[in-house]
Parts: structure tokens; C-alpha cells; sequence
């Protein structure tokens, strides 16, 4: 309460000095506060860190309790100050306020768990709330009012250097420490306080008139303050009245505006962010990315609040408040608006090393601006503020949807899609999800139309009031909305005219608001109506699986369903995103400006007038637009999650096979991830946007139980695949993944290219960074749901990182799958390949090293996909080998499945009518060997092409891979010549023998064969025995009786077919597919090969003579011949 005595003789001489004594002392109490303040970005830093050296670790959630319930203690220190003030005193509260902080202090010395720190912070809390509730008022009391001003801002630039004290020992000091070092100035208030007295307004308040007068002498350092004494019993007996006096004076409508008015002023400095950055500042320039450490820009911005708040107090009272607020506003959201630009620059994945001066200089402009002053706008410019940010919200959406029109159509056919894809009558009523906006598209428009009324109303009791005095008939009318039209229109008729054209216009603005944001949100709800579609299946398939026995065969039909009808709601959504959040980003930021404006202009209004109830109107306005887009988003953020607790509590998961609980934790995490629409990536559409509260503790308890659930389900699914997977299987998995992630982080630290890759498109499968965030808890395997789906099979990078020449013959018999984005799976064996060898082949497009921003994949990691365009309209598919500039084309694939979707995509007309998506009229039916026999033909199948897939790594992208075939243990390859020009005589081309999907035959080069000579008998000794001498019963006796050595069994050409019971009719089979006879690897240890001439005589000329074409292992007796001249030339013998 302030005290003022107007009777005080100005020409005589004050001291002050007492009372600037005591300022100083209660400066100890801020700065400890400030203190409190400062601790939290240094420590909530390192906290959260795994690298710095704590006694303990936070989570992020546990760091927001810790930087939140300082804020909380405030409140709850601040209500018992209120409390105790008036019946303990100010001095009292002030020194019991330093025991909470010492609480504070000895337990943040002492902290080895959360709960310390959580204590700790809510005792400091507490303290600050008892000490800024109260020290104001006891300055107040005590001070001379030419000095009070002075005091109370030097009480408040206390707390800016408390703050900066804490930012600058934070780096430097140990929690322990800070904690010690924290105490000095709170153990100095409680002694230093205890000897100031309390006010003289309190003793007097109490009937203590002696402790008042010695009080105020002992401040005044007058021996006679009589006069003084008897102007304050006066104010404090006029304080003495009825408190239905008093509540009837307060809710006058001058009095009532004025605590409107500081609440509003304290509800925005809150939402400004600043107890966010000030909690985080650390943690907010450690994700920027800067190269200057943190800790230091963290001291320098603690100083820059101590340069702020002097200059506030200089202009101050050159400027007045409202302005200097304005100021201050203003450097305040575009401080936060630069903060969020470099975060959404390092999203696009922007170079940090060209940002590090973004997010310095924000965090320099908020806090200089935001403690200048704070929000209020004059009312003077209300009007114009909200008519231009809805005017600029209108045009901004109309242009943006006319230049994306084509965007637009292609989401509403998907949409439309979805919905056909249910056949059943019963699920139809669903779409009718979508149809509650138009309910609140109803009330939205009646709202915009109640609202131009109002502002015609208005105008018009102003236009009709007939003053009697000439000269305000001119000046009493005004238009609805402060418009400039250039000229001046007060006079009639140009006044009618313009009165009229802006009530239609706005009628017609209204129209177009209600219209556009209806049909938005009606996409948003129609994909919520999706979400409950599928819930609706899974319902289904719970009651099934209970109630039907029989239901088991038709449940993977239906599982399968579900998961690629969810793959296709989740890219749609993506789609959305990524179409409204610009859209988005400019309706929260504009609502926000309308809601603040409107806002302050109602908090403002001294009495009942027609701008008071025009100003309620615009306010519950946009409150509603508001609304009418976050409850979209928020149904939508519940109903995708809402399928994994369905999944979780409705199926008995349980009970199923492994490959059935695979499916289903599939959903589970891939809807932990929830859907959402955003705003440039920083802020989500939901109920918590419309009361500006935090989505993260909106989401931890959701995120908790569906955590609960993974890994329950992840046990099972673990437990059961253990039963069937093999050990052994599973160790060499692991083995590949360590591998190959080593490796992908070698590889970007080596290949630092600078090459644009193309623009973002939408994936047809839940994206694998979101769900790894998810599955970090998952230790074994450490893998994603996604990785889980592929990986056993897939082809890591170690499997690319050879010659290209032995890249291409491996790649044959491997299966080339795509996964389309409406959830189809398309599968084919390689059958065909051909290397280019880069620089040394003619036929390559890097020959002589040449580099072109078309060739630049060739150059990149092995691994990575080239896809070129041909004569203008085909594609090729490549993957680049070891070798810089080598790489393999895929020329031929037999098609395994999908083969009805292969020949749709074969049938599709030219590249106009592809993006048109029309059928030619006469529809070939293809045979299945010519469905992907040639380059062009594989990249039209499989829905292959440059923008899509060009760049990136075969064996980490999520629409398209490589994985081996189990059930094939080997192939035979026929080299051939290659079908270029300029490599006509080189065997660079490989291919299946006996696949129809070749492109082609090289009869001569089939027509090559290995004899096998010999074989070493490992098992069956006894059956080989018996069917070599059931062939010799036409010998004599004496060979019959010759006992055969195991060596001798087979070491012959014949003598092996009659083991093995080979003969001519076996010819036709192959080794790849025939169950009676295969080759398969050995884990034997090094051996020695010698190379040696053929036995017998050749038939192909003299050039075959010499040459070293018989091959065996040296010291092996199953050998039909050894030569001595090829193992003495090798130096074995």
C-alpha cells in the first residue's frame, strides 16, 4: 500500500539514507531469488546430460517438474504472504521468507534423488513468492516518495543480478557449491534484517502508536514527526471502514477495470515464454548447435537483463509506460519469432555453422525487450490491429489454396479412396464423423455475423444520435471499422456509401472465413472418422477371435487389412501436414494477435458502452475460429492413439502366434507415434494450443501406459520368437545391424556431399527416426518395429561393399521388394544384372571420371540407388558398388508377387495419362516372364523413379530393399557378353540359367560346364559301398571281392554318378530348385588349390592345351590324378 503525504515541504533537505539501508539489505533477499532463477540453466543442463559428471540423472520430464515448480511454490509462498501480512507484519514475513530459501539451498547441497530437487525448487519457490509479494509493500511504507521509485527498481535489477550471478558460477561451480556460496546472502539478510524495524504503518494498524512514531523516526532521522504521524493515523483510520464498503467500492467500473488490467499484465508476461527460455537457456543453445559454449552466452545474456532493466528506468518517464510497452512487445515476439525460425531452419536440416548468430541474437533481443515492459497496445490502434491480421489471414489462406489447388484435389481423392475401401453398409455411417463441423461451422459463421452487427450497431447509434449542438453532429459518427480509403468520406454521400460497403464486404468476409476454415477442418475430421474405422475392425477381430473358433484362418487376411489401411491414413496425413501448416502457422499467430487485442481493448474499456460489447463480440469470435481448428487436431491426436490401447485391451494378443503378435505390436507402435497436424513443426493442433498450455504434460501419462504396454508386448514377442528363431540366426543379425551402423557412421563422417537431395516426400511406412525415439527402451533386440519386419533378411551395406563384378553375380537370386504407398507389397527374384566398371568402361556414365549432377549417386557410398531417365520417358535402376563411379543395373527380375498390380502399372498409358491415372482402353495381358524383363520394364513395375529413390541408400530406405532368399542355397550364373556396344567382348553381363524373365540368352556362354572329378564320401560310406560293387556282379569273382577303399569311392567322374545314383534323366533339374541333390558351403579350414592341365585329349584346339584348367585340393586322396609338375611349380610338395 502506497503512502503519500502531500503536505511535505519540497525546498526541505530528506535523509534517506536509512531507507536506502534498508533497500540494500532487502537486495540480499532478491538477489538470493535471482539466485534460484539462474540455478536452473546451468544445472538442468548438465543434469540431462550423459556426458557431465552428476550425482544424478533427470529425464526430460523430470527436468520440466524441476524448472516448473518454482512457479508453483510461487503461488503457493505469494497466498500465505497475503495471508500473514497483515496480522504478522512485513518484516516478519520478509525473515520467515529466508527460511524456505535455506531449506532450498541445504537440500540442493544434499540431493541424491529427484525428489531433493523437486523439494528444493518448491521451497525456493515459496521464498520468491513471500518475498516479491511483500517487499514492495514495505518499501512502500518506509520510503520518502521522491526516493521510493528509485528503490523499488533498484530492488528489482537485484533479481537480474542475482541471475546473472547464478548463470556465471553455474559452468564453474559444482551443485554442492553453488548451493554454499547460494547461502551468504540469505544468511546476511536474516542478521542485517533482524535490526531494521518493522513500518510505521503497521504499528499503527495495531494501536502500537509509540513503536510507529519511533519506527518513523528511526527511517526519517527527525526528532518531530508529529505532523507525519497524525497524516498517517488519518489514512488508517479511512482504511478502517466496512468491507461491504469497501467490496461496493471495488466493484465500481472505474475500480474494477484496474485489477483486470494487472492480471492481464501478468497473465502475458507469463505466456511470453520468458520462464521457459529463462529455465532452458542452456538446454535451448546447446540444440542450436553453436559452436560458442553455452555457459558463456548464458552469462552475457544474464548481464544484458541488468543493462535492460537500467535503461527502463531511464526512459521510463520520457517515453510513459504504454509506449515503452509497445517497445517492448514488439522486440519480444520478434525475438521468439527469430528463435523459432533457426529451430525450423535446423528441422530443414539447414548448416548450423551459418545459423550460430540466429539464436544468440534472439536470446539478446528477448531479453533486453522483455524486461522494458510488456504487452499492452493503445486502444487507439485495437481496431486497425484486428482488421488488418483478419484481412491478412483470409488473403493469405485464399492464395495459398489457389496455388496449391492441384495439391488440394489429389488429398481429396485420397480421402474419398479411403472411404471406398470400405465395402460393408454397416460402416458407412461413419464418414457422418466428419459432419459435426458442421455444427460449429454454423456457429462460427452466426458468431462472425453477430460480431459485423455489432460493429454496425455501433456505428450506427452513433450516426442516428442527433445532438442538439451543431458542431458534434459532424463528429459523433464513425464507420464500423477504422478503414483508409485515401480520401476524406466524412461527408454524405460518400459516408452512407462506405457504411454500407463495409457491412457487405465483412458479411461477405465472414462467409469466406467460415467456409474455408469448414472445409479444412472437415479433412482433418474425416481422417479422425478413418481412425475410428479401423478401431471399429479391430473391435471386430477382438470379438471374433473369442466368440469364432474357426476365425484363425481368415485372421491374417484381416490383420493385414488393418496395417496397410493405417500405412495409408498415416501418409495422408503427412500429406495434410505438410499442406496446412503454413496455413496453420498464420491462424495461431494471427488469433493470437486478434484474442490479445480484443482482449486488452475489453480489460481497457472504462465503462458499458457500444465499443465494450463490440470488442466481446470480435473476442468470442475468434475464440471460437480458434476453437474450430484445434478440436480437429485434438480428435485426431486421440483416435490415432486411441488403436494401440484397443489393440492392447480388446484382442487377447496373448494367445496368437508369433507372426500375428508381430502385426499387432506393429500397430501398437506405430500409433504410439500419434498423428498430428502442426504448425511449421513447433506446435501442435490441440486443446492445449487453445489454452496455451504445454502438450508434453498433456502426453505423459498417455506416453507412460503405452510404454507399459510395448514392452509387455515386446516380452511376448520376444519369449515366442525365441522358440522358433534360430540362436545362431539371431547373433548374426546383431552382428550385421552393429555392423552396418558402424559403418553408416563412418560413412558420414568420410562422404561429406554436398548435394541437393530431393524434396521431402510422403513415406508409405511410419517413419523409422519417430519410431527409434520409441523403441530406445527396447534392448534386444535394439531394433525397430520396421527393421524388425526386414532385417532378418534384408541386405546390409557389408553385402554392396565389394567389386562391382562380384556385386553383380551376388545380387542374382536376391529378392528386389517395394512397398507402394497404398500399403501394396511388390516382390521379384533378380535374375539379370550387368556391371559398369566407372572410369575404365566406355559404357559407363563416369568414364574417365566424369562428373555430372546426374551421375553424382555412382560417386557416393556403396549401396546407394541410381536412377536415370532414358530417351525422356523410362527410368533405370542401379545400385553403386565399391569401386568410385562403379555401379550394377538391375536388367531383369522375375516377378514373385504383386503380379495384378505389375500389370496394371504395365498397362498404364504415357506420362500424361499416368498423372491423370488413366487405363489404356486395350488392356494386354502380359505373360509373367514379361512383366519386369528388361530395365525399363522392372523401374514401370515396381514404381521406380529418379525423384523418388535416386540418392538414397538401398539399404536403409523403407520403400524399397534387397533381401536373400532362404529357400534358394545357390544359382547357377552364365557370364555373357554385355549387351553395350563398347563392351562387346566383355563378360560383365550375369544371369540366371534356365529363368524365362531374362532379357536375353547367350547360347555359347550357357554352353560352358564344370565336370565334377571327384568327391571325398563324408557320409552314407556303407550305401556308396554297396551300389559300386552292385555294378561289378558282371566281373569276376576276384574283383567282387575286393573290398573298396573310402577314397577309391568316388574318385572318378563315373564312379561318383554310380555313388550318388546319378544318371542322364537327372540332367534336366536344377541345383537351385531340386530337393533330391544340392551344393552347399563347408566350414573347412584354408586349403590349398592347384591348378593343372585336363586329362585325356582336347578337342578345342591348341590354345586349350596348356591351359590351367583342372582344379583339385592338394593333399586329398579322393583325387583321380595328381600332377606333380603343377604342385612342384606351386612349391606344395
Amino acid at each position: 500500500m502506497s503512502i503519500e503525504n502531500p503536505k511535505e515541504d519540497t525546498d526541505k533537505k530528506i535523509t534517506t539514507w536509512p531507507q536506502q539501508l534498508t533497500a540494500f539489505i532487502l537486495c540480499l533477499a532478491i538477489i538470493g531469488s535471482g539466485l534460484a532463477n539462474g540455478w536452473a540453466s546451468p544445472y538442468l543442463a548438465q543434469l540431462t546430460s550423459t556426458e557431465a559428471n552428476m550425482p544424478l540423472r533427470l529425464t526430460d520430464t523430470e527436468a520440466s517438474w524441476v524448472a516448473s515448480l518454482l512457479n508453483l511454490g510461487r503461488f503457493v509462498g505469494a497466498l500465505l504472504s497475503a495471508l500473514c501480512q497483515e496480522y504478522m507484519g512485513r518484516k516478519i514475513v520478509l525473515l520467515f521468507s529466508a527460511l524456505p530459501m535455506t531449506i532450498s539451498w541445504i537440500f540442493s547441497i544434499c540431493a541424491t534423488s529427484v525428489i531433493w530437487l523437486y523439494t528444493s525448487r518448491f521451497c525456493s519457490g515459496i521464498a520468491s513468492g513471500m518475498i516479491w509479494s511483500s517487499i514492495s509493500l514495505y518499501l512502500s511504507e518506509i520510503a520518502n516518495p521522491k526516493i521510493r521509485g528509485s528503490l523499488i527498481s533498484m530492488n528489482v535489477n537485484a533479481s537480474s543480478i542475482g541471475m546473472f550471478l547464478g548463470n556465471a558460477m553455474g559452468p564453474y561451480l559444482s551443485m554442492e557449491m553453488f548451493g554454499y556460496v547460494s547461502l551468504v546472502p540469505n544468511i546476511l539478510f536474516m542478521i542485517l534484517f533482524s535490526l531494521i524495524p518493522e513500518s510505521p504503518y503497521h504499528y499503527l494498524l495495531h494501536g502500537d502508536i509509540d513503536k510507529a512514531e519511533a519506527s518513523l523516526k528511526w527511517f526519517r532521522r527527525e526528532a518531530d514527526v508529529k505532523a507525519e504521524m497524525q497524516d498517517l493515523q488519518e489514512f488508517v483510520d479511512g482504511a478502517e471502514t466496512n468491507i461491504f464498503l469497501k467490496l461496493k467500492e471495488f466493484l465500481t467500473p472505474s475500480n474494477l477495470k484496474k485489477p483486470f488490467i494487472i492480471i492481464g499484465l501478468y497473465l502475458f508476461s507469463y505466456v511470453s515464454g520468458y520462464s521457459a527460455v529463462n529455465s532452458y537457456t542452456e538446454i535451448i543453445l546447446t540444440k542450436s548447435k553453436i559452436s560458442i559454449t553455452p555457459s558463456l552466452i548464458v552469462t552475457i545474456l544474464a548481464l544484458s537483463t541488468i543493462f535492460s532493466g537500467l535503461l527502463a528506468t531511464l526512459l521510463i518517464d520520457k517515453l510513459g509506460r504504454r509506449y515503452l510497452l509497445i517497445i517492448s512487445c514488439t522486440g519480444t515476439s520478434v525475438s521468439l519469432a527469430l528463435l523459432g525460425l533457426h529451430f525450423h531452419l535446423l528441422s530443414l536440416e539447414y548448416d548450423s555453422k551459418n545459423l550460430t548468430w540466429l539464436p544468440i541474437i534472439s536470446l539478446l533481443m528477448f531479453n533486453l525487450f522483455i524486461y522494458s515492459g510488456l504487452m499492452p497496445i493503445p486502444n487507439t490502434l485495437l481496431g486497425i490491429g484486428c482488421v488488418l491480421t483478419t484481412i491478412t489471414q483470409v488473403l493469405f489462406k485464399m492464395i495459398y489454396l489457389i496455388v496449391r489447388r492441384e495439391k488440394t484435389y489429389s488429398l481429396y481423392y485420397k480421402i474419398r479412396n479411403l472411404w471406398n475401401s470400405s465395402n460393408d453398409s454397416k460402416e458407412r455411417p461413419y464418414e457422418e464423423f466428419a459432419y459435426w463441423a458442421r455444427i460449429f461451422s454454423i456457429i462460427f459463421y452466426s458468431s462472425c455475423m453477430c460480431n459485423v452487427f455489432t460493429f454496425s450497431i455501433a456505428a450506427a447509434i452513433d450516426y442516428f444520435k442527433f445532438e442538439y449542438n451543431a458542431n458534434n453532429t459532424e463528429n459523433n459518427r464513425h464507420l464500423p471499422f477504422i478503414v483508409w480509403y485515401g480520401t476524406d468520406i466524412s461527408a454524405s454521400p460518400s459516408f452512407e456509401i462506405a457504411f454500407f460497403y463495409q457491412i457487405i464486404s465483412s458479411s461477405i468476409c465472414a462467409a469466406v472465413i467460415s467456409g474455408l476454415d469448414t472445409s479444412l477442418m472437415t479433412i482433418i475430421l474425416h481422417i479422425s472418422g478413418q481412425f475410428k474405422l479401423i478401431n471399429i475392425w479391430i473391435n471386430n477381430i477382438g470379438i471374433e477371435i473369442n466368440c469364432n473358433p474357426n476365425y484363425m484362418r481368415k485372421l491374417k487376411i484381416d490383420l493385414i487389412k488393418c496395417i496397410r489401411h493405417h500405412q495409408q491414413i498415416i501418409h495422408v496425413v503427412n500429406n495434410i501436414n505438410n499442406l496446412f501448416t503454413p496455413i496453420i502457422f498464420i491462424q495461431l499467430f494471427t488469433s493470437g494477435i486478434e484474442i490479445c487485442l480484443s482482449g486488452y481493448a475489453v480489460l481497457d474499456n472504462d465503462s458499458a458502452n457500444a465499443d465494450l460489447l463490440k470488442f466481446i463480440s470480435y473476442f468470442i469470435s475468434m475464440g471460437i475460429q480458434l476453437l474450430l481448428w484445434c478440436w480437429p487436431g485434438e480428435i485426431l491426436i486421440q483416435e490415432s492413439q486411441e488403436i494401440g490401447h484397443v489393440i492392447y485391451l480388446n484382442i487377447p494378443w496373448y494367445n496368437l502366434p508369433p507372426i500375428y503378435q508381430k502385426y499387432l505390436y506393429f500397430m501398437i507402435v506405430r500409433s504410439q507415434q500419434y498423428c498430428r497436424i502442426t504448425a511449421l513443426t513447433f506446435q501442435t493442433l490441440s486443446i492445449c494450443t487453445l489454452t496455451n498450455d504445454t502438450e508434453h504434460h498433456s502426453l505423459v501419462k498417455n506416453k507412460n501406459l503405452q510404454n507399459h504396454k510395448i514392452t509387455n508386448v515386446a516380452g511376448i514377442l520376444n519369449s515366442s520368437s525365441k522358440d522358433v528363431q534360430n540362436h545362431e540366426q539371431n547373433e548374426k543379425n546383431k552382428l550385421n545391424l552393429k555392423s552396418l551402423r558402424d559403418r553408416k557412421k563412418k560413412v558420414n563422417e568420410e562422404y561429406e556431399l554436398n548435394i541437393p537431395l530431393p524434396k521431402n516426400k510422403a513415406r508409405a511406412v511410419v517413419d523409422l527416426k519417430m519410431m527409434k525415439e520409441e523403441l530406445k527402451q527396447l534392448e534386444d533386440p535394439p531394433l525397430t518395429v520396421w527393421e524388425k519386419e526386414i532385417c532378418s533378411n534384408r541386405l546390409p551395406y557389408s553385402f554392396f561393399d565389394c567389386p562391382c563384378e562380384e556385386l553383380a553375380q551376388s545380387l542374382l537370386g536376391k529378392i528386389l521388394v517395394r512397398c507402394l504407398e497404398n500399403g501394396t507389397i511388390l516382390k521379384g527374384r533378380i535374375v539379370e544384372t550387368e556391371g559398369y566398371l566407372g572410369v575404365i568402361d566406355k559404357a559407363s556414365h563416369t568414364y574417365q571420371n566424369k562428373v555430372t549432377p546426374r551421375n553424382i549417386p555412382m560417386y557416393m557410398p556403396p549401396g546407394t540407388i541410381y536412377v536415370y531417365m532414358t530417351y525422356g520417358m523410362y527410368h533405370c535402376f542401379n545400385i553403386s558398388s565399391q569401386e568410385s563411379g562403379a555401379h550394377v543395373l538391375i536388367k531383369a527380375v522375375e516377378p514373385m508377387l504383386g503380379l495384378d498390380y505389375m500389370e496394371l502399372l504395365r498397362n498404364m498409358q504415357s506420362e500424361k495419362n499416368k498423372k491423370e491415372k488413366k487405363i489404356v482402353k486395350n488392356v494386354r495381358s502380359f505373360k509373367r516372364y514379361e512383366l519386369c524383363n528388361s530395365p525399363t520394364k522392372i523401374c514401370t513395375a515396381f514404381v521406380i523413379d529418379e525423384d523418388s529413390f535416386n540418392q538414397k541408400k538401398i539399404y536403409e530406405c523403407s520403400d524399397l530393399w534387397i533381401e536373400c532368399d532362404p529357400h534358394i542355397k545357390s544359382t547357377t550364373i552364365v557370364a555373357a557378353n554385355s549387351d553395350d556396344s563398347n563392351n562387346e567382348q566383355k563378360m560383365w553381363r550375369y544371369y540366371v540359367l534356365g529363368s524365362s524373365s531374362v532379357s536375353h540368352r547367350d547360347i555359347k556362354c550357357e554352353g560352358c560346364a564344370v565336370l565334377i572329378r571327384a568327391v571325398e564320401p563324408l557320409e552314407g560310406i556303407e550305401y556308396m559301398t554297396n551300389q559300386r560293387t552292385s555294378k561289378g556282379l558282371s566281373n569276376t569273382s576276384k574283383k567282387l571281392s575286393k573290398v573298396l577303399k573310402t577314397y577309391e569311392l568316388c574318385n572318378g567322374p563315373s564312379k561318383l554318378c554310380i555313388a550318388f545314383q546319378l544318371h542322364k534323366n537327372h540332367s534336366k533339374y536344377s541345383l537351385c530348385s531340386w530337393k533330391s541333390l544340392w551344393i552347399e558351403s563347408d566350414t573347412i579350414e584354408e586349403i590349398n588349390i592347384v591348378k593343372c592341365r585336363r586329362i585325356g585329349i582336347d578337342n578345342y584346339g591348341e590354345e586349350w592345351t596348356n591351359k590351367p584348367l583342372r582344379y583339385y585340393i592338394y593333399g586329398n586322396k579322393a583325387v583321380s590324378k595328381r600332377n606333380k609338375e603343377a604342385e612342384l611349380y606351386l612349391g606344395l610338395n
